[in-house]
């Protein structure tokens, strides 16, 4: 505000000053209904939102395609479920039995066995007491923070998390502190100074980034967690189906006991085929989240076919090892070709998503335009989402990703960056 004229800061002060008095919201007189302005507040296309949108599609960006196949390095089909016979067959009969639909909530008519089972094995997973799906990653994310935390509470997320929490944090109204992407160092720094002026604090992060394609450290964020008595949350969106010896994601791979983390969160829309979020941990907080989140007692369940498809990839998970060590496999495989490519990757794990960090929102589109016009998708992200100087193309590496589809991806590349050049 101190750069504001004098007069304008001194009735800013004043409506602000009404309003804790008050507890009313003050605002500007709005127009007439009979003011010639008062159509740009009641059309769509006068919405600044719409502009800005409409101005970035007029703007230079890449032509991307439908998922190709073997072209396709941006979804998040890591094991090749989504088209297995065996999960489609299993969505068809869940159809059959069950309908399209649940048709409603499932505390009123809604639940169906299906369901159950496939929380059950999530629980499994996770060597937790119960877990919840939603309809949505970004329901179950935002629902829950919004609904278990308030206006005195802390949220420490890791700079990369997804904006699923960003949204619970202001639904919740608490106060929100980013860390830089996996510095446990600045994060303690931040614990030390703050725990004390608030009554919950929880800690957010990725389990397997999808922005840098490295692995938290999750011994110890849970340390932290101990140390400073808060509560920890792990997505683990991008890493159930891709860590751990036999895919099982975050916890596996740490060999940690599933309590060690109070929420473990993530999605059933990428490694396991279907579409929709999940919340696993402690039966307490399923009870809780259960009975009165409103995200989940007011939304309809889960569509029978979503539950169906996610269930039977988690039974292949389970009784295939080598599916998610052959991923794990074709990313290494890559990591290795780009980096013989000169390319910067960060600290990228060589797990299942591997970033080329090109230093320039342009440079970033016109690599993946010029991909796409080979057949090969991958995901440019670009300022805001990162910095400026971050910006990055990401690819995201399949379990049917083979040596041929990887070399002709690695030789789109070598010719993208002759054509486009990278910046020192």
């Amino acid at each position: 505000m101190s750069v504001l004229a004098g007069d304008l800061r001194e009735k800013l002060v004043k409506r602000f000053a009404a309003r804790r008095e008050t507890g009313e919201v003050t605002s500007a007189p709005s127009p007439s209904a009979a003011s010639p302005d008062i159509d740009q507040f009641c059309r769509f296309d006068a919405f600044p939102a719409y502009r800005q949108i409409v101005s970035s599609l007029q703007s230079s960006q890449p032509a991307l395609a439908p998922g190709q196949g073997e072209g396709d390095f941006a979804s998040y089909d890591y094991l090749g479920l989504a088209s297995d016979p065996r999960v489609r067959e299993a969505a068809k009969q869940a159809v059959d039995q069950y309908g399209s639909s649940v048709s409603a909530s499932r505390l009123v008519a809604g639940e169906r066995p299906l369901l159950r089972e496939l929380e059950a094995a999530l629980a499994e997973i996770y060597a937790v007491d119960d877990a919840l799906v939603f309809v949505s990653r970004y329901a179950g994310n935002e629902t829950t923070i919004g609904h278990l935390f308030g206006p005195r509470d802390l949220v420490v997320h890791d700079q990369f998390c997804h904006l699923s929490v960003l949204e619970g944090v202001r639904l919740a109204g608490a106060t929100r502190r980013a860390f830089p992407h996996n510095d446990l160092p600045a994060l303690e720094k931040l614990l030390a100074g703050a725990r004390g002026d608030y009554e919950r604090v929880l800690i957010v992060a990725d389990g397997l980034s999808p922005v840098a394609g490295d692995i938290c450290d999750l011994p110890g964020l849970v340390a932290l967690k101990q140390r400073y008595r808060t509560f920890l949350m792990v997505d683990d969106a991008h890493a159930l189906g891709v860590l751990g010896e036999g895919g099982r994601g975050s916890r596996e791979h740490w060999a940690l006991a599933g309590d060690d983390v109070d929420f473990w969160s993530g999605s059933l829309g990428h490694a396991l085929a279907g579409a929709g979020g999940y919340i696993a941990g402690s039966r307490a907080l399923i009870d809780l989240l259960k009975y009165s989140a409103p995200g989940f007692v007011y939304s309809v369940g889960l569509a029978p076919a979503m539950a169906a498809a996610a269930r039977e990839a988690l039974r292949i998970l389970g009784s295939e090892p080598a599916r998610p060590a052959l991923l794990r496999q074709n990313a290494r495989q890559f990591l290795a070709g780009v980096h013989a490519q000169g390319f910067a990757t960060g600290a990228c794990a060589g797990q299942a998503v591997v970033p080329l960090i090109l230093g320039d929102s342009g440079t970033v589109l016109a690599f993946a335009e010029h991909l796409a016009g080979q057949g090969i998708q991958a995901l440019p992200l670009v300022s805001p989402a990162v910095d400026e100087c971050q910006a990055r193309l990401v690819f995201c590496i399949h379990h049917g990703h083979g040596a041929e589809s990887l070399e002709r991806a690695l030789a789109a590349l070598a010719s993208a960056r002759q054509r486009v050049g990278v910046k020192p």
